[in-house]
């Protein structure tokens, strides 16, 4: 019952991260990347990442990796925020692990949704892990020309704070 209840947390969590974060990523392609917005993402994404960890910390799963490096990323883009102050290039670099933890926050989805998919398969060559590399193998490249044209339109407007 309680594992149930967590696992619904976790659902919750994810979808009202990925959501905020989507949000986000518009703001940045629009040239405001450093609003609230922004700030509610990083935090949604922690603890995303921190309840997904903590699910089955009996053994390690491949979604573990995904969350475990968008935990990382998140606190290079609040070190940018916060002891930074996004001056000079820790703006970009803050708009950078955004874009980062995203695509890492979808991966980790995505990775959830075919262990889901998949839960009784045992001879490990299912259709599943085929369409996750399928799904990474699209995810990974749109982020990334996300990413540079992010930094292309964030180098367009520096920001004085």
């Amino acid at each position: 019952m309680i594992l149930r209840i967590f696992e619904f947390t976790y659902l919750a969590f994810g979808v009202i991260s990925l959501s905020v974060g989507i949000v986000a990523l518009f703001r940045i392609f629009a040239g405001r990347p450093f609003e609230h917005w922004s700030i509610i993402f990083l935090k949604s994404a922690l603890a995303v990442s921190i309840t997904g960890l903590l699910l089955d910390i009996h053994r390690a799963h491949p979604s573990h990796l995904p969350t475990m490096l968008s935990v990382y990323v998140a606190g290079v883009g609040v070190l940018a925020w916060r002891r930074f102050h996004l001056n000079r290039s820790w703006g970009l670099v803050f708009a950078l692990s955004l874009m980062g933890v995203l695509c890492l926050e979808l991966l980790a989805a995505v990775q959830h949704l075919f262990n889901w998919l998949s839960p009784f398969d045992a001879s490990g060559h299912s259709p599943a892990k085929l369409l996750f590399f399928v799904a990474e193998s699209v995810i990974v490249p749109l982020f990334a020309t996300m990413g540079t044209f992010a930094v292309r339109r964030y180098r367009a407007k520096p920001i004085y704070h």
